[in-house]
């Protein structure tokens, strides 16, 4: 288990360290304005892809195991196209972003939509570092495709981003096409009798879990949108940046709850999943507060020197951010254990609740407050979040939140486990 973790977490560091640099250089080259920019295009496109997933990877990793079918395959294609028109058809009639934008996401939400079909048969296998590896090409070429634009124009635009953003996305593409050939050679059971049924499958499953997802984007990515229009488009820049910075510490939690969800969709023993959920809670507990101590360590100074004048107060905002950072680290184990035993209706409650709390405090606060009013909303929703689903996840292992932090025996095993590691390495 350390070795697939220790790959997951190299990777998930790389790509968390790439995504800074990004962020760095939108920072530099276009100002807080241009960030601002920048990130409410990404942020609807996270939206928008949460909806071509939703007969995507997790209702496939969860079926395929229980009924080895291409079936579901087919249905996942043809759900990416599907949800590209339906994507281009909610943005061309709202005023979520700017008429020029919609074309980009609309053809964005269908490549990333399918090269997830594609490559969630690695995560079925349990072939993490090959299904990690795959989508670390995305981020990798965005860039270097940046600094070729950067470096060959006159100019550097948001669209200069936008160009980058969408080539990085159809090389992801390209490459999953090799997952896409492995399940059409090990996977060749296909029924058109049953197709229905197992879109009606896909869909409960996929369902709840990705409009939980949807709603989460939008309970963390919502108040972008608010302090646009309450604040300024500089605000939504430098904000972005420190939910951005914090975030970055989520690649600690979601790297274990990869491994975690893995295991848990190929085990049906209750008493397997309860000590694994304890380990996996409390080593993800403890490796993000060392993450979220570094944060608080460093200087302003560091943070302006990186991402320029405009982003003077991005610490004091990182700080803000940092109590909820912790309740929400826990909830990504909790997240991936329902996902994982097919409860995905108390993870979409889950965030229900967190988009209902971030959206209405947002509105209460940012008017008056601004980024500290963002701030608030989302800890008080986070916090809320955890409270949550820990009701469900101790009725279901009957355990403490202390229970969560700190066990005497789970820490021995780990640190025993941690020595041999390294010494095997030695």
């Amino acid at each position: 288990m350390i070795k697939k973790v220790a790959h997951t977490f190299l990777i998930k560091v790389l790509t968390a360290l790439i995504n800074l640099v990004v962020a760095i250089l939108i920072s530099q080259w276009l100002g807080a304005g241009g960030k601002g920019q920048q990130s409410l295009f990404v942020a609807t496109f996270s939206i928008t892809t949460l909806i071509g997933g939703l007969f995507g990877i997790l209702p496939l990793s969860y079926l395929i195991p229980r009924k080895p079918t291409i079936n579901y395959f087919i249905i996942g294609h043809l759900w990416s196209i599907l949800a590209s028109f339906i994507v281009f058809f909610i943005l061309k009639n709202t005023s979520i972003v700017q008429n020029d934008f919609i074309y980009y996401i609309t053809i964005l939400t269908y490549l990333s939509s399918a090269a997830e079909v594609n490559l969630s048969i690695y995560l079925v296998r349990e072939k993490i570092f090959i299904y990690n590896i795959s989508f670390f090409l995305q981020p990798a070429s965005l860039i270097s495709l940046l600094l070729f634009f950067y470096k060959s124009a006159d100019t550097f635009t948001i669209y200069s981003f936008i160009y980058a953003y969408f080539i990085s996305f159809f090389i992801l593409f390209i490459v999953s096409l090799s997952g896409a050939r492995k399940y059409i050679k090990e996977i060749k059971n296909f029924n058109i009798s049953t197709l229905i049924l197992d879109a009606l499958s896909m869909l409960r499953y996929g369902f709840f879990n990705q409009t939980s997802h949807i709603f989460q984007m939008v309970a963390t990515r919502g108040s972008f949108y608010i302090l646009e229009k309450f604040s300024s488009i500089e605000n939504v820049g430098i904000y972005s940046n420190a939910v951005a910075i914090v975030e970055s510490i989520r690649i600690i939690n979601r790297s274990l709850a990869l491994i975690f969800f893995s295991r848990v969709i190929n085990s049906e023993d209750s008493v397997y999943n309860n000590a694994l959920f304890k380990k996996f809670s409390l080593l993800s507990f403890w490796l993000q507060v060392a993450g979220l101590v570094i944060l608080l360590i460093i200087p302003n100074e560091v943070y302006t020197f990186l991402f320029g004048k405009d982003f003077s107060s991005l610490k004091s905002v990182i700080v803000m951010l940092i109590p909820g950072m912790l309740f929400y680290g826990q909830y990504i184990i909790t997240n991936h254990y329902f996902s994982g035993v097919g409860k995905h209706h108390i993870n979409m409650f889950s965030n229900i609740l967190n988009m209902a709390i971030v959206l209405i405090l947002s509105y209460i606060f940012i008017p008056k407050y601004s980024l500290l009013g963002a701030a608030i909303a989302t800890n008080i929703a986070y916090l809320s979040l955890f409270l949550f689903q820990y009701y469900f996840i101790s009725k279901k292992f009957k355990i403490s939140i202390t229970s969560q932090v700190y066990d005497k025996k789970i820490f021995t095993e780990y640190i025993s486990k941690l020595k041999l590691y390294i010494n095997r390495n030695n």
